[in-house]
């Protein structure tokens, strides 16, 4: 990583770009079950759209494990890779790619996800997360997820830095549970 220089970065900066980093990979699971239903119901508009975000949130995790904080907009995520250097040039030229897709068959749409998982899993590679759990996959891996986002929202709150999303905040506030799971 010869274009990243190491700087020190407030706690509250560190904090945010690490629940950033999180809640990420948690959209990005999100994201890969929303984009599989829409392929499913043959929902191309819709699918290009899920496939998009997926894109954008793994820009978000990349830049987010590099301490960028606060993120760019998702419309300027791609450009945000500069800040990065040669690590942000070698995921360039493919987030261009996913993020503009043309999703009007199944086999389009089945080739785009296959492409989306690679990129996901080559980002999480260079940041050191290819271990996050598939997180709806069971309710064990749904109850890691929430653990770790856990964890780090806690150390945000401590830190008193800005949660993410609005859905960060729910999650600290509910202590980890999941609405549609209780009753």
């Amino acid at each position: 990583m010869d274009a990243v220089d190491l700087v020190a970065l407030p706690a509250s900066r560190f904090g945010a770009a690490a629940m950033a980093l999180v809640w990420s990979n948690i959209l990005v699971e999100n994201a890969r079950e929303d984009l599989t239903g829409a392929l499913d119901r043959g929902q191309w508009r819709v699918a290009e759209l899920i496939a998009r975000r997926m894109t954008q949130v793994s820009l978000r995790a990349l830049l987010s494990a590099h301490g960028v904080s606060p993120l760019p907009p998702d419309s300027e995520l791609v450009r945000g890779l500069g800040l990065l250097g040669a690590d942000g040039r070698e995921f360039e030229a493919t987030a261009r790619g996913l993020e503009r897709p043309h999703l009007e068959s199944e086999a389009a749409g089945r080739a785009a996800l296959a492409e989306l998982d690679a990129f996901v899993a080559a980002v999480r590679a260079r940041i050191g997360a290819s271990a996050f759990p598939d997180s709806f996959a069971t309710a064990e891996a749904w109850r890691a997820t929430l653990d770790i986002g856990y964890d780090w929202l806690r150390l945000g709150g401590y830190l008193d830095a800005e949660l993410p999303i609005d859905e960060a905040r729910d999650l600290l506030a509910s202590g980890g549970s999941q609405p549609h799971l209780a009753g």
